[in-house]
């Protein structure tokens, strides 16, 4: 994804920035953050990668002043992870974070989706997944 190498945006709601492999998706301080919200942050994020899958760290702050469980369930569905080949969820809360990882497993999703509280773990978790999809593929052809 050259054309989007080094490439930033914003919106009222988020700043946008595509860069090394990752989108970047850092929401506002003091948002509300509802399904309307949750919504117009992905038809963004789906307008400028023009339907490449690429991973994405979405960035709440923690001192965001709601985050709706409709838009959380939202973030997650299949809907809003097309074009998006891994989600790694930042939010500045721990105990927020064990409870929205807990709530994970019981949904099926195409895309892996992790919660964590600092930046530079889930970057680390995106890469490893970025790879691990680049392998994947291959393995399940040699055994056919």
């Amino acid at each position: 994804m050259e054309e989007l190498d080094d490439f930033r945006s914003e919106t009222p709601q988020a700043h946008y920035q595509y860069t090394d492999g990752v989108l970047r998706i850092t929401l506002k301080h003091d948002l509300i953050i509802d399904l309307r919200t949750a919504q117009k942050i992905e038809h963004f994020r789906l307008e400028m990668t023009r339907g490449y899958a690429i991973p994405v760290m979405l960035v709440i702050p923690g001192d965001y002043l709601l985050l709706d469980p409709e838009a959380f369930r939202y973030f997650t569905s299949d809907r809003a992870m097309q074009g998006c080949s891994a989600l790694a969820m930042v939010i500045d809360a721990p105990l927020r974070v064990l409870l929205r990882n807990f709530s994970l497993f019981f949904h099926r999703m195409e895309s892996p989706i992790r919660i964590f509280t600092k930046r530079k773990e889930a970057m680390m978790w995106l890469f490893e997944a970025a790879v691990k999809s680049k392998i994947e593929p291959e393995a399940e052809s040699e055994s056919v």
